[in-house]
């Protein structure tokens, strides 16, 4: 459908927004904004899509929240992430 096709390419766009942070911390300018601002818009855009697919009933908002403890249990073991300190 279209709308995973944009979602698809707003992933692509954090994922770049992301390795830009990286690679040059996240003050660093581009196209009129620093990193952090490029990040947040980004990651807006991507929630946007996410919202539409949730009212097109394409994902069901109530089974991607009941699926993030298994992530955060993962993130806990395999990275030693402690998620909300």
């Amino acid at each position: 459908s279209k709308n995973l096709g944009i979602l698809q390419e707003e992933c692509a766009e954090i994922i770049q927004a992301v390795s830009k942070t990286t690679r040059f911390g996240w003050k660093s300018m581009r196209e009129g904004s620093d990193n952090k601002e490029k990040l947040t818009q980004e990651v807006a855009d991507f929630l946007v899509m996410l919202d539409i697919l949730y009212a097109n009933e394409t994902l069901n908002q109530y089974e991607v929240i009941a699926a993030k403890p298994e992530k955060i249990r993962k993130l806990m073991i395999f990275y030693d992430v402690e998620p909300f300190n």
